[in-house]
């Protein structure tokens, strides 16, 4: 079973405070067309960065530096002198996963291009800071939840494509949405195609969706019809109909995977027992590919 989540706008910039303690961080699969991307986004003028991320200037001005500070170009054609400090530490048994106050880079310099990247990243999981994220809180998880995490977790990212939850990645500013034309595709939808969902189902045959209808379009597509596609709907019912808030919906999916992690749950059947933040599962408005969950009293 993965489950699927979106990523968020606002992210962490810890820069060379932390690396893993106790654990080395993963490359992203598709790290190479990240880079694509970011070459794509390193050529447009200010303007158009900030016509495409849809913001003010002053998150414009920090997307921008975000780009010259984090550029993986720079990182790849690096030399011997220049070489930064590389996440390259063992596995520690037994210990439990740290929060972001526990990391801290080592001294060691990186020999390779994947080395130098991971000297600059945060785990993706803690690397996020939307509300999903706050409530889902994966810088207090055990060793367990975050075993859990890395199991079945999976986020998907307009810049990465899909990351694991310690998949190491730099601060970027992209919906999955933003009209951005790379290597000839119209969107980053077309650019992705079918390899995401392609990786996302290696040795799987059930997807929880979590995410927000940006992010999992980018899969739906191309799900085969032998998958078991469980979505979950956090809403109120209104007038007889089931209203979804956004901001609410985030609070509960952060909600449902940090208790997905507690719990170890393994099958979807089981996540009809979820009732954190008042939200408790209606059958009556459920079927087999959406699982409702109202707030209050429901029916």
């Amino acid at each position: 079973m993965k489950v699927i989540i979106s990523p968020a706008k606002k992210m962490r910039d810890l820069g060379d405070e932390i690396s893993r303690e106790g654990e080395s961080l993963t490359l992203p699969e598709f790290l190479a067309d990240s880079e694509k991307i970011q070459r794509a986004l390193r050529q447009m003028d200010g303007e158009a960065l900030r016509e495409l991320w849809k913001c003010n200037e002053k998150i414009a001005k920090l997307g921008r530096e975000r780009l010259e500070q984090f550029s993986l170009e720079r990182c790849r054609s690096l030399d011997e002198k220049k070489q930064l400090t590389a996440n390259t530490h063992g596995g520690r048994a037994g210990a439990e996963h740290p929060g972001p106050g526990q990391y801290r880079i080592r001294s060691r310099r990186g020999t390779s291009f994947e080395e130098r990247y991971l000297a600059l990243c945060t785990p993706a999981l803690l690397a996020y800071e939307g509300i999903q994220y706050q409530y889902m809180a994966p810088q207090v998880f055990a060793e367990k939840q975050w075993d859990y995490a890395e199991k079945h977790l999976r986020i998907l990212s307009g810049f990465y494509g899909i990351l694991r939850p310690l998949d190491g990645v730099i601060p970027y500013r992209l919906e999955m949405q933003a009209r951005l034309s790379v290597d000839g595709k119209k969107d980053l939808y077309a650019y992705w195609g079918e390899r995401i969902c392609q990786t996302l189902l290696r040795e799987e045959s059930v997807v929880v969706n979590l995410a927000s209808k940006e992010y999992s379009r980018v899969i739906e597509k191309y799900l085969p019809e032998q998958v078991q596609y469980v979505t979950c709907i956090f809403g109120e019912l209104i007038q007889g109909k089931v209203k979804v808030k956004g901001t609410q919906a985030k609070m509960a999916r952060g909600e449902m995977v940090r208790w997905m992690a507690e719990h170890q749950v393994e099958e979807p059947e089981k996540l009809r027992e979820f009732d954190g933040l008042g939200y408790r599962y209606e059958p009556e408005l459920s079927d087999g590919d959406n699982l409702v969950f109202l707030k209050g009293s429901g029916l």
